[in-house]
């Protein structure tokens, strides 16, 4: 991994709660920046053991944020048993899971993880997260229901302390001897789930005047820090003019699509943000 890579690797665009287990949670964005640990490690899964028809595979429900697609394109973004299932009761000591395994440990302050879908509701399935290292595994926490259902499980942010793991894994099984396991499945959605990342306390907000121009109308360019205390700004407006100010303005000489670049830096981290501007002929009048 070079330099660049490890600087980017750790940042993410707002501050997160510590912990938010929340149904019908709000998408909070996720800087375009940020790399999603989970694409490169191993899953796996047991849904397939339960013969009752099996909806994707683990790596369906991951997302690559810098790309900005999933790991495995599918319709359904999803891992789970076949829509209506009941694979009957599943004690906690053999549940059904997905994991994740890294070759080495990582480190990660930041989790997303989504539960079922709105119109299959899970109240009564109880889940477990727990984290592996050095071969012994250790429950992070555990609940009935909640963001499993229909909701969104969000732990840590920028200003939470890292943990070391080498594997992750999420199980879920009968809350008890009476409560069967239906239409279980894991849920993938865009900057939402699943993710496992590093977030360092950097983050800034930009904006452009205008995503379409016309030859001589100027762009107004606007950036601040929300979060940290930036020390370097760096605009590269596509066309080989540059600027080192968070609040500056350009105009383009030509005609096209551009690709307006603003990196920016503390002492420790780097981000970035991309976005393309286009440019057309000026309007003319006849009278």
């Amino acid at each position: 991994m070079n330099l660049r890579t490890q600087s980017l690797f750790c940042i993410v665009t707002s501050i997160l709660l510590s912990t938010t287990v929340s149904q019908g949670a709000e998408t909070r964005p996720i800087s375009p920046w940020i790399e999603n640990l989970l694409l490169g490690a191993h899953v796996s899964g047991n849904l397939e053991s339960y013969g009752k028809g099996v909806r994707g595979t683990p790596g369906h429900i991951i997302y690559d944020i810098q790309n900005k697609s999933f790991q495995i394109a599918s319709t359904w973004h999803e891992y789970g048993v076949g829509a209506g299932q009941d694979i009957g009761i599943i004690v906690e000591a053999k549940p059904a899971w997905w994991m994740a395994e890294w070759k080495s440990p990582v480190e990660a302050n930041y989790i997303a993880l989504r539960g079922a879908y709105p119109n299959q509701p899970q109240p009564g399935t109880a889940w477990k997260i727990e984290f592996r290292l050095n071969g012994k595994w250790r429950v992070h926490t555990r609940g009935v229901g909640q963001w499993y259902d229909r909701g969104q499980y969000r732990w840590g942010g920028a200003q939470h302390n890292k943990i070391s793991f080498d594997a992750m894994r999420v199980s879920l099984f009968s809350k008890d001897h009476h409560t069967p396991l239906k239409s279980i499945h894991f849920r993938g959605e865009e900057n939402a789930s699943w993710i496992v990342a590093c977030v360092p306390p950097l983050n800034v907000h930009w904006h452009l005047s205008s995503h379409a121009l016309r030859l001589g109308e100027p762009l107004r360019c606007e950036a601040e820090s929300v979060l940290g205390k930036v020390s370097r700004w760096h605009w590269d407006f596509g066309d080989g003019e540059e600027s080192a100010a968070p609040n500056t303005t350009h105009t383009y000489s030509k005609t096209g699509l551009y690709e307006v670049n603003l990196e920016f830096s503390s002492a420790e981290h780097h981000g970035y943000l991309r976005s393309n501007v286009s440019v057309g002929p000026p309007i003319e009048a006849r009278i």
